[in-house]
């Protein structure tokens, strides 16, 4: 299943869980259930909502983090060509350097997993 279609699918299921929930409040208004079980619905719809917009944020971070990454790409690509300088190449792929003490360095990429593992 693509991203789409997971954060699709996950939005679907929230608008269900909202739906059930204004169903169930009608019912309650209506006296068809009592206040122990709106309670107890309510509690576990509160629940699930929470799980799906979690989940939906999850998908939607990994979703702009999957762009942000294509993006990087394909700037990498061009500053890699033929005519580009080694300065043009460090500025398209390192966020920052950072140095410290004892000749030590920190680079920051701008885009995750691109280093080797140390």
């Amino acid at each position: 299943m693509s991203d789409e279609q997971s954060i699709a699918e996950c939005e679907r299921q929230i608008r269900q869980q909202m739906e059930r929930r204004q169903e169930y409040y009608e019912k309650f208004v209506h006296r068809e259930i009592d206040t122990e079980v709106f309670q107890s619905f309510r509690y576990d719809c509160a629940k699930q909502l929470e799980r799906l917009n979690s989940q939906l944020t999850l998908l939607k971070q990994a979703q702009r983090n999957k762009e942000v990454s294509a993006n990087v790409a394909a700037l990498a690509k061009e500053a890699l060509c033929e005519s580009a300088l080694p300065r043009d190449v460090v500025n398209a792929l390192v966020d920052k350097i950072r140095v410290f003490p004892d000749n030590q360095i920190e680079i920051l990429w701008k885009f995750e997993n691109f280093a080797p593992p140390a």
